[in-house]
């Protein structure tokens, strides 16, 4: 039996993306505008959904440290790990994702020279006829090296698009 070995520097690159677009219709609090909650700590870490992570820390200069719960995926762990940047303005609030890094064994940390990823999440707020609306739009994109067996040996739309789906 002959057995293939693809050495990461012949690695094919899959890039995943998702994205979504949203408006929202808002409860009129005329004296308490979104763009005002949105400053307050208690905003922020609603828009971060804090609830949902394992740890959440300040670093500063509107920029958080996001440590979500740990993922098992067969016999590895796996503590995905985000810096987020809060921009906010009186009409408009963007979340960006400036780092990902997976932490846990060597093994596990060592993919982290092997796929990439941004995020961002922007909200407009607007008053018109209509009330008043948050226009929510979330870009997520990552990109992969394939090098591992029997992953590499697979056309990379067997990849993309699942991944895409």
């Amino acid at each position: 039996m002959h057995r293939v070995e693809m050495s990461e520097s012949a690695a094919k690159t899959a890039n995943l993306s998702a994205s979504r677009k949203q408006v929202i219709q808002l409860p009129n609090y005329e004296q308490y505008p979104i763009s005002q909650f949105l400053s307050h700590p208690s905003g922020i870490q609603a828009i971060l959904n804090t609830r949902a992570l394992q740890s959440f820390q300040f670093l500063g200069a509107n920029t958080y440290r996001c440590t979500l719960p740990k993922i098992q995926f067969l016999n590895f762990e796996a503590t995905p790990v985000m810096d987020l940047r809060m921009t906010l303005t009186d009409t408009d609030c963007k979340v960006e994702m400036l780092s990902c890094k997976f932490k846990g064994s060597k093994i596990v940390e060592r993919q982290n020279n092997h796929f990439s990823a941004f995020m961002t999440n922007h909200m407009r707020w607007d008053t018109n006829d209509s009330g008043n609306t948050v226009e929510v739009d979330v870009k997520l994109g990552v990109t992969l090296e394939i090098f591992t067996q029997p992953f590499a040996l697979l056309p990379l739309s067997a990849v993309e698009v699942p991944g895409n789906a």
